[in-house]
């Protein structure tokens, strides 16, 4: 008789690589092997799911049959290790990059990247953002000893392709947008950029940022009006943005140890996210 590893090893054969010899020898003499069928199109249909739950936009760049066809080869290179389906697929834009037939689709392998990221943003943990009245409380001897970590939802993608203005165009169904995009118009460095403006800027923390487009749009906190005057100073002069500007400035009466501004920015960038559709 098998053993349950053994039985579990021969049934992995069978789902992920449709090699049903060792299992249909520990099968009962009335049971054909075909019937494992049932069981493999079973698995292949909720993992193919799994992966078009977290790649819509590549989905829809590549179509449903391509997109199908690439995730039954990826299922049998990396079949799940945990029972957690929407963990399942951090290897598929490496995947892409790789795959012969996806090679003429150059930043496909980008766009499954940012759709990874925004999955595991998505199913990050939740945990409490940063106080900034806690941080005041600090005592000076103690202030050298604090360190900052990430909220588990962010993370840093470094891409080859300006895939954002990508993935907004086609999950807009925006086709003229879309055929805007110049795949050859390098990498997206502003996050970065702005990132590094911020951490120049004493006393400054950004809480929102989002992109319409034209437009990039702070809110954040800061322990001084200069402090905010500061920030779109170093805006302006990365060249990245034709105009900052203040929406709204307001002192935070939810912080009761230490003068805090709320504020709100809107900058205006100096270059467009033009791409040309791939065919």
């Amino acid at each position: 008789m098998p053993t349950l590893l053994e039985l579990q090893t021969a049934m992995q054969a069978s789902l992920v690589h449709r090699d049903n010899e060792a299992v249909s020898a520990m099968l009962a003499g009335h049971i054909t092997a075909d019937r494992l069928d049932i069981y493999r199109n079973t698995f292949l249909f909720g993992l193919t799911k799994a992966l078009r739950l977290s790649f819509p936009v590549t989905e829809r760049l590549v179509g449903e049959e391509f997109f199908e066809g690439a995730a039954q080869f990826f299922i049998a290179e990396h079949p799940p290790r945990e029972a957690w389906l929407d963990r399942f697929g951090g290897e598929f834009p490496d995947f892409l990059r790789a795959f012969p037939q996806a090679k003429s689709i150059v930043y496909l392998g980008d766009v499954a990247e940012l759709e990874w990221a925004v999955t595991s943003a998505l199913h990050a943990a939740d945990v409490a953002q940063l106080d900034v009245a806690a941080l005041g409380a600090v005592r000076p001897e103690d202030q050298g000893r604090i360190w900052f970590v990430a909220h588990p939802s962010v993370s840093l993608l470094r891409l080859a392709y300006p895939v954002d203005a990508v993935w907004r165009a086609v999950l807009a169904s925006d086709d003229e947008a879309l055929g805007k995009v110049d795949i050859e118009s390098g990498p997206v460095n502003l996050l970065n950029l702005v990132a590094d403006t911020v951490n120049k800027t004493e006393a400054v923390w950004l809480e929102t940022m989002t992109d319409d487009g034209k437009n990039l749009n702070f809110t954040g906190t800061a322990l001084s009006p200069n402090s905010v005057a500061d920030l779109m100073t170093n805006l302006r002069k990365t060249g990245a943005f034709k105009t900052v500007e203040i929406k709204e400035t307001t002192q935070d009466s939810a912080i009761k140890e230490l003068q805090a501004f709320k504020f709100e920015l809107i900058c205006e960038k100096a270059f467009s996210s033009k791409v040309q559709k791939q065919s």
